[in-house]
């Protein structure tokens, strides 16, 4: 993590890379546990950054905040936050 240390916060919104970007942040997910504000692209992009994000001991709000439930479809926009 480098010169500046772990990050606290990171924005995702990669047109439907989102998948790919957290399966190549795993030292990331398990070591500096960031918040993530993320932008979903589509019901299957939805699926799997749930199940990654969930696997790592994350939990979901909607941008104004409210928490969402784990069998709560994720909104289009969403923060992850650590447990």
């Amino acid at each position: 993590m480098g010169r500046y240390g772990p990050p606290n916060l990171l924005k995702m919104d990669i047109e439907g890379a989102e998948v790919d970007a957290l399966r190549g942040a795993t030292k990331v997910l398990k070591n500096a546990r960031p918040i993530w504000l993320i932008e979903l692209h589509g019901s299957e992009c939805e699926r799997k950054v749930r199940k990654i994000l969930v696997a790592t001991g994350y939990q979901f709000q909607g941008l104004g905040g409210k928490g969402l439930s784990p069998a709560q479809s994720l909104p289009h926009h969403l923060i992850a936050h650590p447990r």
